[in-house]
């Protein structure tokens, strides 16, 4: 059975600037929706951090930690800021084949 893993990625517009992979077991996916609201909240002015905190319907409320996440086929969420924003992908974690090695002392039947 293959293993499971988050994929978490920065980005700056569309340049990669961050990358780090944890075993999907480690967080659930409401501590993964915590986990990218604390990244993006890195790149918020103070104010914007409390007006995303606030209500959806209240007036001050901004949507730069929102979350949005994929409903069909594989688990995916992302922030919703501009200009730095952060994915997390659920994949199946890459495995080398085994190595093979040379059967020493057999014979062969001819």
């Amino acid at each position: 059975m293959a293993k499971l893993i988050w994929k978490i990625t920065g980005y700056l517009g569309d340049k990669s600037i961050y990358e780090r992979v944890v075993r999907k077991g480690a967080l659930s996916q409401k501590a993964m929706v915590a986990l990218l609201q604390r990244l993006a909240s890195r790149h918020l002015s103070e104010d914007e951090v409390v007006s995303s905190s606030l209500k959806k319907d209240d007036r001050d409320y901004c949507s730069a930690l929102e979350i949005r996440r994929n409903y069909g086929g594989r688990d995916a969420l992302m922030t919703t800021g501009s200009g730095h924003y952060y994915t997390a992908l659920v994949e199946r974690a890459e495995t080398k084949p085994p190595t093979r090695r040379p059967v020493r002392g057999r014979r062969s039947i001819a």
